[in-house]
């Protein structure tokens, strides 16, 4: 059976022992270490799997359910002050809040897991095919902002349909927790090469790969 191999899964592992990581990254051209990228805007269903065209995006279902394995999961991650920033926006604009009550929120995400393709050779990619190999979502979602958006952000919740189960005010704040909502936040694309010699394909990260809205 052809194998595959994924030239970044070793360092990001050694970065997950214990089932714990800290991973911290930028916006911009720079991508999570391991070669996953933020999206530009969170979503509750991404196609693992699915073949990437750049400039356009993931197309097709993706891989079957039953093909699709929790590889790793961790509480949280460490992101630097713009990757927190761009990841607040996100939040804020998926929330579909004003942008006098988006400056003043703050976003973390944990519960994290790794969703990955169980075995790349049953999609029956060949040399030159990309495709994205790995997402991260997170189960679990803190935001405050101030009291007199309380009720823009709930409004942005029931939109969205997820569920507040912790709640809490202080020194003209509101603090909402909401749980289960499984949002992908990040993804990985890999492009498939076959080697000089007649050995296995490899497997080689995306670094920047593009597409509108993602």
């Amino acid at each position: 059976m052809t194998r595959y191999i994924d030239l970044a899964s070793a360092l990001f592992a050694f970065t997950a022992l214990a089932g714990c990581a800290t991973l911290p990254t930028r916006f911009g051209s720079r991508s999570l270490l391991g070669g996953f990228r933020i999206m530009e805007a969170p979503t509750s269903e991404l196609p693992i799997g699915a073949l990437w065209q750049q400039g356009y995006g993931p197309i097709g279902p993706g891989a079957p359910a039953e093909e699709v394995a929790t590889r790793r999961s961790f509480d949280s991650l460490s992101l630097s002050r713009a990757a927190r920033s761009g990841l607040e926006i996100r939040m804020a604009e998926y929330l579909g809040l004003q942008p006098q009550s988006s400056a003043k929120l703050s976003a973390t995400i944990s519960e994290i897991s790794v969703l990955s393709v169980r075995d790349p050779a049953k999609l029956g990619y060949g040399p030159g095919d990309t495709y994205v190999s790995d997402a991260m979502k997170a189960s679990k979602i803190t935001i405050t902002t101030e009291d007199a958006a309380e009720a823009d952000l709930l409004a942005g919740m029931v939109s969205q349909r997820v569920r507040v189960t912790a709640r809490g005010s202080a020194q003209g704040q509101e603090t909402l927790t909401f749980e289960g909502v499984d949002l992908f936040f990040a993804y990985r694309v890999v492009r498939l090469e076959k080697p000089r010699d007649t050995g296995p394909l490899l497997s080689r990260v995306l670094k920047r790969p593009y597409a509108p809205g993602w």
